[in-house]
């Protein structure tokens, strides 16, 4: 518009000056041109026809990196056109970061860079601004694809809180590769005399009444050699920048990587309201495949800030028993991540460690209340959330009251940078 504001106010003073007719008439008759030459685009683009192919259907990046998406344009359309804006039509786990275009006679090659965090997401269409060659109008079309476009993201790995150790309790010692040795159990493998340094209550008083010799009792010790973790998400840990489930896939990574490094052998499981991802066994020579199973968590197109119930709760009970039963042959380590909602969730924590715990294995309660880990990390917490925060807390109280005497439970400063 600008242009014609100067070519008609050009005309204009040429005109009132006296100046030679033939150069005012040349301004208004080129300041015509251009107006009906930028109509006739802007008419013809109402039937323009886009055919928008993406090169790349699926593609995986890395978490806090430009991800690159590659369309291919082509229109049929007897004028020049220029691409000015792209916006995306994706969940709130992606956004746009930048993009690119080459334009080849009617076609375009688009390549749009996003940016997200860790999960499987979609773009179920663009919207493109183009503009005329003379920049007078803007053109916006909307583009759907039949197919929505995957963007997986892998987590990169970062420091964490957690250590390998804090999931057994003082008394129970592991190694992965010994299963019966001297240390802290049930089975008692035999007596010694006394030593400086050992503890009272594992003198032996019968032997040491026989021998005039205070004698203390040796135990089995228990291993581990098998480590569960399962994730719960319901769609409040996808809000927040970042979301909870960035902070969530950082502490399972932390377990995993630990884990494998004492040779340990690990298996992950992920419940959303979208649905279930199961990893195969995970050892320290193929560790990357926890990195695989986080990028495959599908981001909801437009999850709820506020949330009174979770599906995912309501299976992981059954979950976790068919998970534990079919990975681990011997007693192993159980690592749960959830937010129980509800007196139903809390319930059925505890008879999932009553059903655990009876065939030997040890479950690990790691609490994600969504506010309450964006309240604590996130430096762009809204202030409408205080509230809610204030109400997990109180939750999380009443829940780790429920359930501290049967459980160890982990609440996010334990588990969270």
């Amino acid at each position: 518009m600008l242009y014609i504001v100067f070519l008609l106010a050009l005309a204009m003073t040429i005109y009132i000056n006296g100046m030679p007719k033939t150069l005012a008439l040349f301004a208004a008759t080129t300041t015509l041109t251009i107006i009906s030459t930028s109509l006739s685009i802007a008419t013809s683009a109402k039937s323009i026809v886009f055919d928008v192919k993406a090169l790349r259907p699926d593609i995986t990046g890395l978490e806090n990196e430009d991800i690159e998406i590659p369309f291919e344009i082509i229109y049929r359309l007897p004028y020049v056109l220029s691409i000015t804006a792209v916006k995306l039509d994706n969940d709130m786990g992606i956004s746009y970061s930048k993009h690119i275009t080459k334009a080849d006679g009617n076609k375009y090659e688009l390549k749009v860079y996003v940016r997200g965090y860790v999960g499987s997401h979609r773009i179920n269409g663009l919207t493109i601004t183009f503009q005329d060659i003379f920049k007078l109008f803007r053109i916006e079309v909307k583009v759907g694809f039949g197919v929505p476009v995957a963007v997986h993201i892998v987590p990169v790995k970062t420091s964490t809180r957690f250590r390998i150790e804090f999931l057994l309790p003082s008394e129970v010692l592991y190694e992965s590769y010994v299963s019966r040795r001297k240390g802290y159990g049930i089975n008692i493998l035999g007596v010694r005399e006394y030593t400086v340094g050992d503890e009272f209550r594992r003198i032996a008083w019968k032997a040491t009444a026989k021998t005039g010799r205070l004698m203390v009792k040796e135990y089995e010790g228990m291993s581990y050699r098998n480590i569960v973790v399962v994730a719960s998400l319901h769609n409040g840990h996808y809000i927040g920048d970042p979301p909870p489930i960035h902070y969530i896939g950082n502490a399972v990574l932390g377990i995993v990587s630990a884990a494998c490094e004492r040779n340990m052998k690990v298996r992950v499981g992920v419940i959303t309201e979208e649905g279930i991802k199961i990893s195969s066994e995970i050892t320290k020579k193929d560790i990357d495949n926890v990195h695989t199973i986080l990028s495959l968590i599908e981001w909801p197109l437009k999850p709820i800030r506020f949330y009174s119930y979770s599906s995912s709760n309501r299976i992981v009970r059954w979950f976790v028993k068919q998970l534990v039963f079919n990975s681990c042959r011997e007693p192993c380590i159980v690592a749960l991540f959830i937010d129980p909602l509800d007196d139903l969730d809390v319930e059925n924590i505890a008879r999932l460690y009553r059903e655990l715990k009876m065939r030997g294995h040890e479950l690990k309660l790691f609490l994600a209340p969504p506010t309450l880990i964006n309240f604590l990390y996130n430096k762009n917490l809204p202030i409408q959330d205080l509230d809610s925060a204030v109400k997990e807390i109180n939750r999380i109280d009443m829940i780790v009251r429920s359930l501290h005497r049967i459980a160890k439970i982990y609440t996010p400063d334990k588990y969270i940078v």
